[in-house]
């Protein structure tokens, strides 16, 4: 909105500056017409004035250019640190997202390694108990045949002192 701005001035004021010479010109033939000498002396003190009103243009319009250049140069820079600060910001959400995406991810590893302890463990104990049941059913059957071999030892040889107490 202000380079419009800027940029109407100057082109009013460029017109101005093209429009007053002309018309000066046009005053100056209208006066040759009707005094020649009167012209002259006119024309010569016209031309300071008109000199120093187109020095004083070109000046402003410098002024005007030289503004609208900075003020380019202004937006440019705070456009470019816009445009700077947005990729940092970008930048550094996309590392807080891959860091926070490493760290859940080392969680889940984590705790899928610390499951499968568990079950691991869990499966060692249940083979364990498995185990020792095992071995006490064995044990326990051992003694009981062993037991029954005794007591029918023992039935046999009683049976047999029977059988040889009567005559």
């Amino acid at each position: 909105m202000k380079i419009v701005g800027i940029t109407s001035t100057a082109i009013l004021s460029l017109l101005l500056a093209i429009a007053a010479p002309a018309y000066a010109q046009h005053e100056q033939q209208g006066e040759k017409q009707d005094h020649p000498q009167e012209q002259q002396s006119k024309q010569k003190a016209a031309k300071p004035v008109q000199q120093h009103a187109q020095q004083q243009q070109k000046n402003e319009n410098k002024q005007t250019q030289q503004h609208a250049q900075q003020q380019q140069k202004n937006e440019n820079k705070q456009t470019q640190q816009r445009a700077q600060q947005q990729q940092k910001n970008e930048n550094k959400q996309t590392q807080q997202r891959a860091q926070q995406q490493q760290k859940n991810e080392n969680k889940q590893t984590q705790q899928r390694a610390q499951q499968q302890q568990k079950n691991e463990n869990k499966q060692t104990q249940q083979r364990a108990q498995q185990q020792q049941k095992n071995e006490n059913k064995q044990s326990q059957q051992r003694a009981q045949q062993q037991q029954k071999n005794e007591n029918k030892q023992t039935q046999q040889r009683a049976q047999q002192q029977r059988g040889n107490e009567r005559p």
